[in-house]
């Protein structure tokens, strides 16, 4: 099981930095309380996040806790690809909402998903995945 947390903890970082990310790049109206000013590309996540942003935190927590529980209970080969998918599709995320402040924001773009790449690829080096 200790391996599964391996596959687990890529998923799970790049999907807290996202959603911090999401909830930093909101603009000072949706702060001022008009949730209707979000900004958000993820068709799920939008109407949440127009709601009220601790709903938006409360639903992220709960997506957290049922896709940890699939990747480190279901040893499967799509639990595996699951646990990919998702981090690479929260390191495009994030890097969404860094890439929007310029030249300068790209390039921390880049760096972040390099970054992320590097650090994904240890973690699921130790998870044993490409080792069958």
């Amino acid at each position: 099981m200790f391996r599964r947390l391996w596959l687990l903890l890529p998923a799970l970082g790049l999907y807290a930095a996202d959603i911090g990310l999401t909830l930093t790049g909101q603009p000072a109206a949706y702060w001022g309380g008009d949730y209707s000013q979000a900004l958000e590309h993820n068709p799920l996540a939008y109407p949440i996040l127009t709601w009220h942003p601790a709903l938006f935190v409360g639903a992220g927590l709960a997506w957290a806790v049922v896709f940890s529980t699939i990747i480190v209970l279901w040893r499967n080969r799509i639990s595996d690809w699951f646990a990919v998918l998702l981090a690479f599709g929260h390191a495009l995320g994030g890097s969404t909402w860094l890439a929007r402040h310029g030249t300068g924001g790209l390039l921390l773009a880049i760096v972040y998903l390099a970054v992320t790449s590097k650090i994904s690829g240890a973690c699921w080096q130790r998870a044993g995945l490409g080792s069958d």
